[in-house]
């Protein structure tokens, strides 16, 4: 009978199943350290904070997570901002299916739990900070100092010397100092220490599986090479159990002996000194503890969702896909979309769908690559970063404004789109913070700037005159509404072509704007707008 074998007899199949488990909110800033903390490895590309924005990542990743452990968390938020060919989800898809498949999962997730309390999130700190280590002369006294008291008593004892006992109390008081001294560098280990113990418990209990013991064909030699490390700090894991008020007068008796025989600064430092020199080995427990949680949170998640399909590759500058739905929106209206080789425009009013259905690729085409799912029947596409600009606030810390915000992000895609790999740029409403001859204008020469090579740029836009401008470059398709009865209804379904029509000013009407006022609009929207079409036209035609 293998571990999990026993684990599950223990915990008995009455227990709650994993939908049933509830999760508290995770503390965002705990979970995405580990990710900032990391270096980034050769070959990978990062999702950079303006895109996770523009996705609304966080919510994406709540929606994603399905862990038990902090180190999993972790992993998981890592994992969804890491573009990497060499994705361990992607290379444990049978991993996720035992998972799916049988019940060894539930006892796993017991196992996971013990690491959920919020100190778990500092583990990661153990292998990503290089660890303060007193300087050679203050080891030497600390050292010193432990034996001192212990010689001076029995020197005492032997001798009576007053001399002595003065001695001995002098050294007493020198170690009060130095023990307390020392206490602001132990408590930065308070919370990691403790659960370093039981990450360890946890991985030699999960590596005894042999299914899972595939994730970290070596684990066994790092848990070996941690036993010194897991000595050392036994002494800490006391004052974790120690919290009684029954248990105060055990507490003073200890903390009289660490006193004395200076036990914590001598411990701390052998344990940092060890942690130095042990941190790829603390560093592969860590990972393999939470890759084990995110591939059981991957099998659970993909039980939850309605439909699912892994991502197939396709040629450049392909991006094909059935009944793809974004998985954040309640009862999302799924959509078949083609581009057919080109970058793609969006037309049609507010709420309409333009953005969340350039949301809903850019998810998938995420999810693809880190997660090796998509929320479609079929998706098809070559992996490419991707480069957004969505949502643009003004920066009045820096003095920035809307416009010169736009300007330098868009100027970042255009680099980008020059280093020689396809890139995915995802745009809504380009320049919204200028004037419209110079919006349209400079609209048309940067997205032909971006479309170039095997880019795919998908851009939402109400100005019909810049999709016209485009037309030859890239396939127009369009969101639209129906007005009946004086309501104003959506389908959100994905159509083909450029909108044909516009309600801008018939929704002022509809709302009871005043007469004249819907009238006046009306007639200056039939003026000149087209006549900037043919300006820019007449424009292109003389420089060529």
């Amino acid at each position: 009978m293998n571990l999990l074998s026993i684990l599950f007899s223990f915990y008995g199949k009455s227990e709650k199943s994993t939908k049933e488990v509830q999760h508290s909110f995770p503390d965002i800033d705990s979970v995405s350290r580990y990710f900032y903390n990391e270096e980034p490895t050769t070959g990978s590309n990062r999702i950079s904070d303006k895109v996770w924005s523009d996705l609304d990542g966080d919510d994406l990743f709540v929606f994603a997570d399905h862990t038990h452990s902090c180190p999993g968390k972790q992993l998981l938020y890592q994992s969804l901002r890491t573009l990497d060919k060499k994705n361990f989800i992607t290379e444990n898809e049978e991993l996720i299916r035992y998972f799916d498949n049988n019940n060894w999962q539930m006892p796993i997730e017991k196992e996971l739990t013990c690491l959920s309390h919020h100190d778990a999130y500092e583990l990661a700190s153990l292998f990503q900070q290089t660890q303060e280590v007193p300087s050679k002369t203050m080891q030497q006294l600390y050292r010193v100092c432990q034996l001192l008291p212990f010689a001076l008593a029995a020197l005492f004892l032997i001798s009576n010397q007053t001399i002595t006992l003065l001695l001995l109390l002098t050294a007493v008081i020198l170690n009060v100092v130095l023990h307390y001294k020392h206490k602001y560098r132990l408590w930065r280990y308070l919370h990691a220490f403790p659960q370093f113990l039981t990450l360890l418990k946890v991985a030699f209990r999960l590596y005894k599986d042999s299914d899972l013991s595939r994730l970290s064909p070596d684990l066994g030699r790092h848990i070996q090479a941690l036993k010194p490390l897991k000595r050392e700090l036994q002494l800490f894991q006391l004052d974790t159990k120690l919290d009684s008020d029954a248990a105060i007068i055990v507490y003073v008796l200890i903390e009289i002996l660490r006193i004395f025989f200076l036990l914590e600064p001598n411990a701390l430092t052998k344990a940092t000194n060890l942690l130095n020199s042990r941190q790829e080995d603390v560093e592969a427990v860590f990972l393999f503890v939470g890759k084990v949680d995110v591939l059981c949170s991957m099998a659970t998640l993909r039980k939850d969702l309605p439909y699912y399909c892994r991502p197939e590759s396709a040629e450049p500058k392909i991006i094909e896909t059935k009944a793809i739905y974004h998985p954040l929106i309640p009862d999302c209206i799924s959509n078949d979309f083609s581009n057919g080789h080109k970058s793609v425009i969006l037309t049609g009013s507010n709420m309409s769908g333009k953005t969340a259905f350039i949301r809903t690729i850019a998810i998938n085409m995420l999810t693809a690559q880190t997660l090796n799912l998509c929320f479609a029947k079929t998706f098809r596409a070559q992996p490419m970063p991707l480069f957004s600009s969505i949502h643009i606030n003004d920066d009045l810390m820096n003095a920035k404004s809307y416009y010169l915000q736009e300007v330098l992000t868009v100027k970042e895609m255009i680099d980008a789109s020059e280093n020689g790999y396809p890139v995915l740029f995802l745009l809504d409403e380009l320049f919204k913070g200028t004037n419209t001859t110079e919006r349209i204008a400079a609209g048309k020469a940067i997205l032909s700037a971006l479309n170039s090579g095997n880019n795919i740029v998908l851009m939402a836009t109400h100005d019909l005159e810049l999709a016209e401008l485009l037309h030859d470059e890239f396939d127009l398709y369009h969101f639209s509404e129906q007005i009946e009865q004086k309501e104003l209804t959506f389908d959100y379904k994905l159509k083909s072509g450029i909108m044909t029509h516009r309600n801008a000013i018939r929704i002022l009407e509809l709302y009871g704007y005043p007469v004249s006022t819907v009238h006046e609009a009306y007639e200056i929207a039939g003026g000149n707008v087209q006549a900037l079409v043919h300006k820019i036209r007449g424009l292109k035609l003389r420089q060529s």
